[in-house]
């Protein structure tokens, strides 16, 4: 088989590879509009309804995230387009040239081979890793504030429940109280101990949440939702929406 019938089959393949990029180029776009949307739904929400600092934390790290997966994501598509633009463009030449019998040619045969082959093998999936290093950096840091302002150490946490550690060990197998880890100490909420809650009820609904992480469980109860008229579940309880809470701590466990 020479050259030309190569670069020809080449390029012929590079056509539908083009589409499916475009195609994947347009899923980003749609998924950041998206996010987008959200912000701005979040925004107007917050114009209307009285939502705690910490709310608004949770809720703009998760955005920040989310936004800066998906913006890397569109960034490495588009850089990818483009460069198997500038390959196929160059492979095309080629056919030309070999379709026209020219023996001479700019580019040396290392460098027709690299090409040729470029705009055939697809990079191997995985091959480029999306690091959002700084959404990440904002979300501990956010996730720091909140353990500095809304949670407990151990010892001061069974202080204000009145707990031995024998209490609280059994109270975290049972899945009654939830707590978050930072560099190797545990933090629990400090709503645990709040009087204008039920115990009971709050650690009822905890236990509902079974086996998510610890940061699962805080943004169940302190985010915003609307089958509870977009109070948090802390606020629901508190308004003696009880079995409305557990539905939704239901349905939030079953993701």
């Amino acid at each position: 088989m020479t050259v030309s019938t190569i670069s020809k089959s080449n390029v012929s393949g590079a056509g539908s590879k083009s589409e499916k990029e475009e195609a994947t180029l347009l899923q980003h776009v749609r998924q950041l509009r998206e996010e987008l949307e959200q912000t701005e739904a979040l925004t107007r929400h917050l114009k209307l309804e009285a939502v705690q600092p910490i709310e608004l934390l949770q809720e703009a790290s998760r955005l920040v995230v989310a936004l800066g997966e998906l913006s890397s994501k569109l960034m490495v598509t588009f850089l990818d387009t483009a460069k198997d633009g500038r390959v196929r463009s160059r492979a095309k030449v080629l056919a030309r040239r070999d379709e026209s019998g020219s023996e001479t040619d700019d580019a040396p045969p290392s460098e027709r081979e690299d090409l040729i082959a470029a705009a055939t093998v697809k990079e191997a999936p995985g091959a480029r890793a999306i690091r959002p290093t700084e959404a990440e950096a904002t979300l501990h840091a956010q996730r720091a504030k909140v353990i500095e302002r809304e949670m407990l150490g151990s010892a001061a946490f069974c202080e204000e429940m009145g707990w031995t550690r024998q209490a609280l060990s059994k109270a975290v197998k049972s899945h009654r109280v939830f707590f978050v880890e930072r560099q190797g100490t545990r933090y629990f909420p400090a709503f645990f101990a709040w009087d204008a809650l039920s115990r009971s009820q709050l650690q009822t609904v905890c236990k509902r949440l079974g086996e998510l992480s610890g940061w699962e469980k805080w943004q169940f109860f302190t985010t915003p939702k609307g089958s509870l008229g977009c109070q948090t579940p802390l606020e629901a309880l508190k308004s003696g929406q009880y079995k409305e809470t557990l539905t939704a701590a239901d349905g939030f466990a079953a993701r």
